[in-house]
């Protein structure tokens, strides 16, 4: 009985991982040629929501203590939570914030008691299998129902949405699931086959998908595990691979500088970044005229928004996000917003930085890598903390994990973790 609970409970999480992915709640709207505007309600992704959130409350009731112990270790996470709930009072539309402040907080709760429950390397497994699915099915759609499976539109044709709503939303999951293949590969070696035919897989999606922003992405987290074993480096040693990584860093932005739109002909880009570059301006005007609070937890890309109508104009398409994670939430949540989630993202950067040199840490490469790559797609696409997707839930799951390890540290705490419900957790062990 208990194997098969465990089971269910398994497939439970890959269904509710699948929804985070946003992938298939899409699939019945692009079947009936429905696009939805800012704001608009899918109410396929409400059910699939609305069953996250009746797993969250089923496996916080069973591991309640765990559950407490890790949401006092979220600090910023919770901050920030409390503030888009607090834009309440002044959103320009606080029936869109409420509504997308719950699918956030449900994500947040819900990567909260994936870390209450298993350990990190049994949650990536997981993810890894829910990602490698997806494709599957992304792939199969693709081929046998190319109306929903590829995008119709003029500028898109011929580029694979699989069971997403959109060809990039298809490429920036294909991203990661490279980087949660890419990191069994390297820590299962049993299973090395498999996570290598994963890894393939998910970059032949990216290609398909001609999410040049995905393709991007792959090679940045391909090039930083590349650089990982030097952190490792004893000493003097270590210091100069320091220096060689800070050297190319500035050497390919200095690159990227001079010959920024060679590289972006290349690419098949414009030099405008598919004419980001003249709205974020823009944006950032109207993101300074209310510094303190901003518009409210997602209510500025609204329909019939006159703030989002001039962005139109300057971009000369209809946009419904910033397609800058930090403009973004300085337009939603001001100042004291962008500070929270820049506070976040570069915390579990450090925290993970330090987990990857003392080296006894195997999630801490993957946690770096991640948090490395969403820092450089923050600054082309919105992706910190959207409500209710898989972004929002692996930042918290992560930090929130290496918050944990490091009071697990503290001998005062070690001596009060063996408690009923969370003693037998590896996650508390401080060599774990």
């Amino acid at each position: 009985m208990r194997r098969l609970l465990g089971g269910v409970e398994t497939l439970c999480i890959v269904v509710a991982l699948s929804v985070l992915l946003g992938a298939y709640t899409g699939l019945p709207l692009r079947l009936g040629g429905v696009q939805l505007d800012g704001g608009a309600v899918n109410p396929f992704n409400t059910t699939g929501m609305a069953f996250v959130l009746a797993l969250t409350l089923v496996s916080a009731g069973s591991r309640w203590r765990a559950m407490l112990f890790v949401l006092r270790h979220g600090g910023p996470l919770n901050l920030l939570l409390g503030l888009a709930l607090v834009s309440l009072l002044w959103s320009d539309e606080p029936e869109v914030t409420l509504r997308r402040w719950v699918s956030l907080t449900q994500a947040a709760l819900f990567g909260y008691c994936l870390l209450a429950a298993f350990p990190m390397a049994r949650v990536l497994r997981l993810l890894a299998a829910s990602i490698g699915l997806a494709m599957l099915a992304s792939a199969a759609v693709a081929l046998a129902l190319p109306v929903a499976g590829t995008m119709q539109e003029p500028s898109l044709a011929g580029a694979w949405n699989g069971v997403f709503m959109h060809k990039s939303h298809l490429g920036s999951v294909a991203a990661l699931g490279v980087l949660c293949f890419g990191w069994l590969w390297r820590n299962e070696p049993g299973r090395r086959a498999w996570n290598m035919c994963g890894v393939l897989l998910c970059i032949a999606m990216a290609v398909l998908a001609q999410s040049r922003s995905a393709q991007l992405i792959i090679l940045l987290a391909i090039s930083f595990a590349a650089f990982l074993p030097l952190l490792r480096m004893p000493g003097l040693i270590r210091l100069w691979a320091a220096y060689g990584m800070a050297l190319t860093a500035s050497a390919v932005a200095a690159v990227m500088m001079l010959f920024f739109s060679h590289i972006m002909a290349a690419l098949g880009k414009d030099a405008s970044l598919t004419g980001r570059l003249p709205v974020w301006a823009t944006l950032l005007e109207l993101g300074l005229q209310r510094p303190f609070g901003g518009h409210g937890y997602s209510a500025f890309f609204i329909a019939d928004n006159a703030g989002v109508e001039d962005a139109w104009r300057h971009a000369g398409w209809v946009m419904w996000s910033a397609h800058n994670a930090y403009l973004e939430i300085l337009l939603q949540l001001g100042v004291p917003g962008l500070a929270l989630v820049s506070w976040i993202i570069l915390e579990q950067i450090a925290r993970s930085l330090r987990e990857c040199i003392a080296g006894d840490l195997p999630w801490a490469s993957f946690a770096l890598i991640y948090g490395l790559c969403h820092l450089a797609m923050s600054a082309v696409e919105s992706t910190a903390f959207r409500g209710g997707d898989i972004v929002s839930m692996l930042l918290v799951m992560l930090l929130t994990a290496l918050r944990v390890r490091a009071s697990a540290r503290d001998a005062t705490l070690r001596a009060a973790l063996p408690r009923p419900g969370l003693g037998a957790h590896p996650l508390y062990a401080a060599h774990r």
